[in-house]
């Protein structure tokens, strides 16, 4: 190659570093805020970050002074070397999350990122170090030429070690991943061997920060695109979900039931036959509209819907059902019918067996950290937490609530029940809008 002028070189990596550092936070201000429910996501999104912290860095180094010669420069340098190990280290852990999958529950062992921790920690401080060998001499320490070729040797080998452990995963565990995935994730440390490689007969021109740049970009396309089909499969889940949970309410035997209470009121109670026709109406309308609601909606709709069930189960089982609502805090947003299915639940397996019949609280409040509590507890006939596996079937879709409260809210429910003294169910759930 034609050889070139020391400020030509400078103005060529100071021009692709910042060319590429604002490519990393175009893709960071573009980033799906849903994506970032996996751990593979967030550690995508946490290297994106280093990789235009550390590319900035690099650049302001060299625009202060390219010798080395200024304090500032060396800390800036440093800071961009100590970057690049942890961008190699944080890819091979993004690498080891995608393989063992979402739920985290494949082969790659924990050690393994323990391991690559050391060596990109113990290869940046040597570099570190390497960088202050003039200093040292200036000083009167020198430590021999010797100690500083093992010493750069071994700084700058770390970052080849980290990569082949890299594609030693991929090439190990390439039966959890389809061709395209491994395709794409072998990309990079393909690229960061071409520039090890190529570098030493470029006169200076730096090209691992570019071509690790271009590496980020094309495994984020494959990221992005592998985020949007699984919320595509998340959201037809939860309309499947959606769909079962509303038709489950138009049982025949339940709409007979209360047609037939409504029947009977038109001759004893006609005033309280045409509320109960009003309250059914509003009941199936909000029943029909959870079909085409594809968001949350705010806890006073669940509300309303748990007071319209209870005034229609009145009407059956009159005093026998007892409904008390201890609201500390509604000022949330819910999936659609996830509360309402528990007090069914709680009505009809829980309390109405019992020959005296019972009570039904619903209680919301607000914790720590924007979370709220929903518990639906009754003092019911209750059941064995031992068979709730076997019973989540039967029991009004409880798997499919919790599902749905995990998919669209990032909470949880969870059961404790006793046969002869009553079930609780809590429902917990992140406030996005909530108050700090």
């Amino acid at each position: 190659m034609t050889d070139l002028t020391d400020f030509t070189v400078k103005a060529i990596n100071i021009a692709l570093l910042i060319f590429c550092g604002i490519e990393a936070i175009i893709v960071l201000l573009n980033y799906p805020k849903k994506s970032l429910k996996s751990r593979a996501s967030r550690i995508f999104f946490v290297e994106m970050l280093t990789i235009a912290f550390t590319m900035l860095c690099y650049a302001a180094s060299l625009v202060i002074d390219s010798s080395l010669n200024s304090i500032a420069s060396i800390i800036l340098m440093a800071m961009a070397s100590i970057g690049l190990y942890a961008i190699f280290f944080m890819y091979m852990v993004y690498v080891r999350a995608q393989i063992n999958g979402i739920e985290g529950d494949r082969p790659v062992p924990v050690i393994i990122s323990y391991i690559a921790l050391v060596v990109s920690i113990l290869s940046a401080l040597l570099r570190v170090l390497t960088m202050f060998e003039s200093n040292f001499k200036t000083f009167g320490h020198d430590m021999g030429n010797s100690v500083f070729s093992l010493q750069t040797l071994i700084g700058s080998s770390g970052g080849i070690v980290l990569v082949i452990m890299t594609m030693g995963l991929l090439i190990k565990y390439r039966d959890y991943l389809d061709k395209r995935q491994i395709a794409v994730l072998m990309s990079m440390p393909l690229l960061i061997l071409t520039a090890t490689f190529i570098e030493p007969f470029l006169d200076g021109i730096e090209l691992h920060y570019p071509l690790i740049s271009i590496g980020f970009v094309i495994v984020y396309t494959q990221h992005h695109m592998d985020i949007e089909t699984r919320y595509r499969i998340e959201e037809a889940e939860n309309m499947r979900n959606r769909l079962t949970m509303a038709t489950g309410r138009m049982k025949p035997h339940y709409l007979y039931n209360v047609l037939t209470s409504i029947y009977y009121l038109c001759d004893t109670d006609p005033r309280k036959a045409q509320y109960a026709i009003g309250t059914f109406s509003e009941y199936m309308r909000n029943t029909l509209e959870v079909i085409e609601r594809a968001e949350t909606v705010p806890f006073s709709w669940e509300l309303t819907e748990i007071k319209n069930y209870v005034s229609l189960e009145e009407l059956r089982f009159g005093d026998r059902i007892r409904v008390e609502y201890d609201i500390k805090y509604e000022d949330f947003f819910i999936p659609p019918l996830t509360i309402q299915p528990l007090v069914e639940n709680a009505v009809k397996h829980g309390v109405s067996p019992k020959e005296e019949g019972g009570t039904v609280t619903i209680s919301t409040r607000l914790m720590k950290g924007n979370w709220v509590q929903i518990v639906v507890t009754d003092d019911g006939v209750g059941f064995n937490t031992d068979k709730l596996k076997i019973q989540d079937i039967t029991r009004e879709g409880i798997y499919n609530i919790r599902e749905r409260i995990k998919l669209e809210a990032g909470g949880d429910l969870s059961i404790s029940s006793s046969p002869g003294k009553g079930t609780v169910v809590t429902v917990t759930l992140k406030d996005d809008n909530g108050a700090s």
